[in-house]
């Protein structure tokens, strides 16, 4: 199995990060949102994240 090092993961979600921002500098309707957020409001309409 081979090992995810920290530094490698951090930097692709990094820029996927880095991404939706451009995209939403340019008018698109990106927003990104902590994991705990998103649970959270998922948990208001009923969804759970089990």
């Amino acid at each position: 199995m081979r090992r995810v090092e920290p530094a490698w993961a951090f930097e692709m979600y990094e820029r996927k990060v880095e991404k939706a921002m451009n995209l939403k500098k340019k008018g698109a309707g990106t927003e990104v949102v902590f994991q705990e957020d998103l649970f959270a409001a998922l948990n208001v309409f009923g969804f759970s994240h089990s």
